[in-house]
């Protein structure tokens, strides 16, 4: 998962606090972080393949947005990996009317 693999890196983990704060362009998210929009730039092409990172195209800016989706689905997965598999298999099964009126 590309996900793992862009929040290990402290700077993109800094870049995507500074985007759930508001959206900005790549140059103003450069200047928070101080440091050089190229720099940058290879940061942020991962943050966007991983989902984290969603570019929208304003005239002739592009301003960036965080996308919590894949953050979601990740933080789904892994308390999955917590519960018992028994209660995975549970929470997997549609609800029938008897299971209804049981409880």
């Amino acid at each position: 998962m590309k996900l793992f693999e862009a929040l290990a890196n402290p700077l993109r983990r800094r870049a995507l606090e500074e985007l759930r704060r508001d959206s900005v362009t790549a140059g103003e998210l450069a200047a928070r972080l101080g440091v050089q929009p190229s720099a940058l730039s290879q940061h942020l092409k991962l943050l966007k393949e991983s989902g984290l990172v969603e570019a929208e195209h304003r005239g002739t800016a592009t301003v960036l947005h965080l996308s919590t989706t894949a953050v979601e689905e990740a933080a789904r997965w892994i308390l999955d990996l917590t519960r018992p598999r028994e209660e995975n298999e549970q929470a997997d099964k549609p609800m029938t009317r008897s299971d209804d009126e049981s409880g």
